[in-house]
């Protein structure tokens, strides 16, 4: 076995409580029947000891979606939210079917909060927004959720980021090989 660090595993226990590392077991083909390119020792299968206690898997994966997401260099996130129709936000199941207890700014179908992954309380809306996806840019829009795409800003805009917007450093013409 080897030991391996526990963290980005929520479900792993802990085998060494002082360093809050696990055991990591691996099954390899010693005998070379699955080798690749002439190597033996492939590995087939790879595992650890499981945390079986419900309380501390509940603690584990909470604590590892609060952790927020990390873009990868160069990405941008666009967020095309409508914010203008009235939209469920608190349902009530009747004998007749369901209907809406309360709404709030969307686009009929999404909430804004929802679009946003807002993670505020209706206590907190003044503070900044807190959510788990650091957005390069929001567009809100004033449609319904089928119009969104259809709306003249929002094709003007995504026109704008891919015809107008600066390319990314990695990217970069070919070059067209001509006479000399």
């Amino acid at each position: 076995t080897l030991e391996f660090t526990l963290e980005g595993t929520t479900r792993a226990s802990a085998t060494n409580v002082d360093t809050g590392a696990t055991d990591l077991y691996a099954a390899f083909d010693v005998a070379g029947n699955l080798s690749i390119d002439g190597m033996l020792n492939v590995e087939l299968a790879n595992g650890f000891g499981e945390v079986t206690d419900p309380t501390e898997q509940r603690r584990r994966f909470a604590a590892a979606m609060d952790v927020p997401a990390k873009l990868p260099p160069g990405l941008e996130l666009f967020l095309v939210a409508g914010d203008s129709v009235a939209t469920p936000q608190a349902l009530r199941v009747t004998e007749t079917g369901v209907e809406a207890r309360e709404s709030g700014p969307g686009d009929g179908t999404v909430l804004r909060s929802s679009a946003l992954l807002d993670e505020r309380r209706p206590d907190q809306r003044r503070e900044r927004l807190h959510s788990p996806l650091d957005w390069s840019h929001v567009l809100f829009l004033a449609a319904d959720h089928r119009g969104i795409t259809e709306h003249p800003v929002f094709i003007d805009n995504v026109l704008h980021f891919l015809l107008e917007s600066e390319a990314p450093e990695h990217a970069s013409s070919p070059e067209i090989a001509g006479p000399q």
